[in-house]
């Protein structure tokens, strides 16, 4: 586990969940402003490849997260990009430690023609191609060749079909999601989540969106909008927890 902790006095802890592609380094800006702001920051090297890859990652992150909750006494925000925002959603469905959850190009909601339909080019490449071949049958879920293989997108379908949204409403949470992003289908993703979080008149859900980015995260030219925004929830809700 990579473990930023250049922090004399911590009043909170992170743990990011990252994307498929992503190696743990690509988070260092972010861990760097996080340490800054009084946050120790956490994040697995590796996730699980193969099999039913996200069941084990959520399980991968849940153990992650008690062990954090174990030796700080703080609260505790998750941080899921791309993979790790369907990932973070799944696991403030099953616990209660985390204050708060940030989703970033990732950790949308399908509508039922759009699963079937991904359930179906899934199944094909599967068969055509192999579970560990990028999934460029399904250029809304996967955006590049080093991205998300059949497999994992198998396992997200399936993983995240049944996340149960309205055990979520009492946790706060902050998407940050670009309208170029295809992984998200361009953003109509997180609409459909945020409006399935909205039935519950949800007052603790912020949803920003960036018209002219893709992963706004990884986006130089939205970075200084970006860590306002992810400071400000975690400044709000930090000072709720405490």
């Amino acid at each position: 586990m990579q473990v930023w902790d250049n922090v004399t006095r911590p009043i909170g802890t992170i743990q990011i969940i990252k994307s498929v592609k992503n190696k743990y380094h690509k988070y260092n800006k972010l861990a760097e402003f996080l340490n800054k702001n009084g946050y120790v920051v956490f994040c697995n090297k590796n996730q699980p490849q193969h099999g039913d890859v996200f069941t084990k990652t959520v399980e991968q992150e849940i153990e992650t997260l008690y062990k954090i909750k174990q030796k700080y006494n703080l609260p505790l925000f998750l941080v899921g990009h791309g993979f790790g925002g369907f990932v973070a959603q799944k696991i403030i469905s099953h616990t209660h430690k985390c204050n708060g959850a940030i989703c970033t190009a990732g950790g949308g909601k399908l509508s039922r023609i759009e699963y079937c339909q991904c359930v179906a080019m899934t199944w094909i490449g599967q068969h055509l191609f192999g579970d560990n071949k990028c999934a460029k049958m399904i250029p809304k879920i996967c955006k590049c060749d080093n991205g998300i293989t059949y497999n994992h997108t198998y396992w997200i379908l399936k993983g995240t079909k049944h996340t149960q949204y309205d055990k979520n409403i009492n946790v706060p949470q902050l998407f940050i999601c670009g309208k170029q992003d295809i992984s998200g289908l361009n953003n109509r993703l997180a609409w459909t989540l945020y409006n399935a979080y909205n039935q519950y008149d949800l007052h603790k859900l912020t949803f920003v969106l960036f018209p002219d980015a893709a992963s706004p995260i990884e986006s130089g030219e939205n970075w200084m909008d970006v860590r306002g925004d992810i400071l400000q929830f975690l400044t709000q809700y930090t000072s709720d927890a405490r």
